[in-house]
């Protein structure tokens, strides 16, 4: 129910993240204490663990957990029962929990993530409690909490985070019993990896903006067809007329040649954060004839400056490669990068 709001709520907004699945991992570590809600393994102690984290959406996100238990001797002021058995380590539990941002949920994202985040959270996984020459036992657990985040670093890099949780032992009792539970509360710390965008988080982008270039982008190729027509029509003209001229034809054999001087720029579309030519680019591609052409790429301005460059370089080089395999000489091949608000992801050939 969760991933479903969080599908629904992510369309009715205008925001994309990184799409590669390398993209939005995080892991943490933390620490702890837990303690009975009524019976369930009696006083305890001590927890710390690990997590590894997925963000799928700037509202959910998946994480799975590893909790060991260590005994106290006395906890609450209580004497400790079956846990104190002679066992360091007497409890493992790992779950998979899944992670709904309520403050992104509430205030809608912004792109980027705040220094202050609460986030539901909810998981089933698998406890196994150790005892002092036996076998132990086996759990099935379900929990549900919340984490408070406090993002910090240049670029969010770091988040400590505050959790307060009950976890549930359901294997017997079948349903979320006070009877069979146990109240955690736990701090811990969070790195977030680096992701293809340049950030540490799913960067918002301005979808609209990005409809509103793309029809800009038309209407400058528009444009430049039109004054390519009149150029054509143009030269027609002065064809006309140097036909028309009285001149004999001899003076004309023996006459300088007319240079014809035609420049005219071939617009190439590409797909976001995509290097490869489309059936429509290949076919505009295949319309150029000229013996001699110049190329220059863009990208369109979201993510970092350096990851911008070097995927203008390759469009360049791409359409390069095309042209060279079709016998058009290409003078010079240039990936600029995103030259400003406005820039697109194009490649414009100039045919000289």
């Amino acid at each position: 129910m969760i991933a479903l709001f969080a599908v629904i709520s992510m369309g009715a907004q205008n925001y994309a993240g990184s799409s590669s699945f390398m993209d939005n991992w995080s892991i943490g570590v933390r620490g702890g204490v837990q303690t009975n809600l009524k019976e369930w393994n009696k006083p305890q102690g001590a927890i710390a663990g690990l997590e590894l984290n997925k963000q799928l959406t700037p509202l959910f996100g998946l994480t799975i957990e590893g909790v060991t238990g260590f005994n106290n001797v006395r906890n609450w002021n209580e004497l400790a029962s079956h846990f104190c058995n002679g066992v360091a380590v007497d409890q493992l539990n790992v779950l998979v929990d899944g992670r709904f941002n309520l403050t992104n949920a509430v205030f809608m994202y912004n792109g980027k993530l705040r220094f202050f985040e609460i986030e539901a959270l909810g998981g089933v996984g698998y406890g196994h409690t150790y005892v002092a020459n036996a076998d132990g036992y086996n759990d099935v657990l379900a929990k549900a909490g919340l984490n408070l985040n406090f993002n910090i670093g240049k670029n969010r890099v770091w988040t400590i985070n505050v959790q307060p949780a009950v976890i549930w032992n359901i294997k017997d009792a079948g349903k979320l019993d006070a009877r069979n539970a146990v109240a955690q509360l736990t701090a811990g710390i969070i790195y977030h990896f680096k992701t293809s965008n340049g950030k540490r988080y799913i960067q918002k982008y301005d979808v609209e903006g990005i409809i509103r270039d793309n029809g800009a982008y038309a209407a400058q190729v528009a444009d430049l067809e039109e004054q390519s027509k009149e150029k054509d029509a143009e030269i027609a003209a002065l064809r006309k007329a140097l036909a028309e001229q009285p001149i004999a034809t001899a003076a004309l054999a023996t006459a300088a040649p007319v240079v014809e001087v035609i420049e005219k720029n071939v617009v190439v579309f590409f797909a976001q954060n995509s290097s490869v030519l489309t059936d429509d680019a290949k076919t505009t591609l295949d319309a150029v004839t000229a013996k001699n052409v110049k190329i220059v790429a863009t990208a369109s301005p979201e993510g970092a400056a350096e990851y911008n460059k070097r995927l203008s370089e390759k469009r360049a080089a791409v359409v390069s490669d095309y042209l060279t395999k079709k016998g058009v000489n290409v003078v010079s091949a240039e990936g600029l990068g995103a030259t400003g608000d406005a820039s697109g992801r194009v490649a414009i050939v100039t045919v000289e």
